[in-house]
């Protein structure tokens, strides 16, 4: 059965709380028009209870109450059931989230504290206080004073003027930075002196705190250099006319370098001469050295005629008369003549000839070594001697029976030329 049209109007659209009340206050009007006329009309609906009651299913209705023909109740309303609410919604918000994680780290802290005891909080507490002051003194720390002193200390071996250590670092690329002291610079600067042929080591580079020599109290900032320089062997003449010194590795060093104890022969030529042939001349002299008088020799010429014609070039030594002692190239030994040979011809020639002031030139180039007399008229040739060593060869020591070379004698340009 369908409901009247005005009664349509009363059961709202949302909540089962509403629908409940509507329903009550539809009931008590029913039965104040239905009641009889002697009877009481029970009061009307007026405040609806705090709490809905719960309605209560037509089973468990009184015989009164039970729907009929002649029941107020016509039919049973219907119950809307009340839409879920969010899970979202049900949620603690953030402000509250944050209030209860605050309130459970506080709990957290004050048992953790409670467990350590007094003494170990104080420890923690001193440690951070610690720790904080530390910080707070590497932001506030003083910027570091500038380098203006320099401290040169030498290994042992040669050493250098101070002015000379200067120089180089005049010529460093980046000495505006050197007063900084910066790790990094200091760096640049030892491998910027391991660069230069004069330095063989640097063992230390650093810019140190020290008190004026003065004798005052203000400290100042200098830079500290040990170096160990190479050793000279032997002095140079550079085509400009600056004098150098040769190193032992071949190595062009500077001539305000200290010279060596022994006096050697001074190198000529060597733009020309090649890194080859220096190396072929310090190996030369080490084997040489000890078999001679000292100071016999006194020049060397790393490009110099082999022959008259001065189409073939290469070492010769001078000694302090004027003889010329031709070594030849560092490629001769492909022809079969190698280094020991050709000094042990040249110690015994030079030995067996005692005066060389007669002597002109010795020549050693080749498998059989040869010498040319000095002529007292200088219009005339000098005669050509040829030494003609026994078999086996004889040591520096002894000195073969030498005769004049019939094939050439008297003239020397026929010598040349057949070379």
């Amino acid at each position: 059965m369908r409901p009247p049209a005005d009664d349509l109007d009363i059961f709202p659209d949302d909540g089962s709380t509403d629908l409940i009340e509507a329903a009550e206050r539809k009931r008590g009007r029913r039965a104040m028009r239905d009641a009889p006329a002697g009877l009481p009309r029970p009061a009307p609906f007026e405040n609806p209870p705090t709490k809905p009651r719960r309605q209560r299913s037509s089973d468990h209705l009184d015989a009164s109450e039970a729907p009929g023909e002649d029941s107020a109740i016509e039919r049973k309303i219907p119950r809307r059931r009340a839409k879920p609410a969010d899970e979202a919604d049900l949620k603690p918000g953030l402000v509250t989230r944050g209030v209860h994680v605050g309130l459970d780290g506080a709990q957290m802290t004050a048992s953790g504290l409670r467990q350590l005891g007094p003494w170990t909080v104080a420890a923690l507490i001193l440690a951070l206080g610690v720790v904080g002051v530390s910080v707070y003194a590497t932001t506030q720390a003083p910027q570091p004073l500038p380098v203006v002193g320099l401290r040169v200390n030498y290994l042992p071996g040669p050493q250098l003027a101070e002015r000379e250590v200067r120089v180089w670092l005049a010529h460093f690329p980046h000495r505006d930075k050197l007063v900084t002291g910066d790790a990094w610079m200091l760096d640049r600067l030892a491998h910027y002196l391991r660069s230069i042929p004069a330095v063989a080591t640097v063992k230390r580079v650093e810019a140190v705190h020290e008190p004026q020599p003065n004798g005052h109290q203000q400290m100042v900032r200098t830079l500290v250099l040990d170096l160990g320089l190479r050793q000279p062997e032997m002095p140079a003449v550079l085509s400009t006319g600056e004098r150098v010194w040769l190193a032992a590795d071949g190595r062009i060093l500077p001539g305000s370098l200290p010279a060596p104890a022994t006096r050697r022969p001074v190198v000529h030529a060597l733009e020309r001469g090649g890194l080859g042939t220096i190396y072929e001349v310090l190996a030369l002299w080490r084997e040489l050295e000890p078999m001679l008088e000292q100071g016999l020799v006194t020049d060397i010429h790393l490009d110099d005629a082999l022959d008259q014609s001065g189409h073939q070039r290469g070492v010769v030594l001078y000694t302090r008369q004027g003889t010329r002692l031709i070594w030849g190239r560092p490629g001769d030994e492909r022809f079969g003549v190698y280094r020991a040979q050709k000094i042990n011809d040249l110690v015994r020639t030079i030995r067996c000839q005692g005066d060389l002031r007669r002597i002109a030139l010795i020549n050693v180039r080749f498998a059989q070594p040869f010498f040319v007399l000095r002529s007292a008229d200088p219009t005339s040739p000098p005669p050509v001697i040829r030494s003609t060593p026994a078999q086996p060869r004889p040591g520096p020591t002894s000195c073969p029976d030498q005769r004049e070379s019939p094939r050439i004698a008297g003239n020397d340009r026929m010598l040349f030329a057949a070379l």
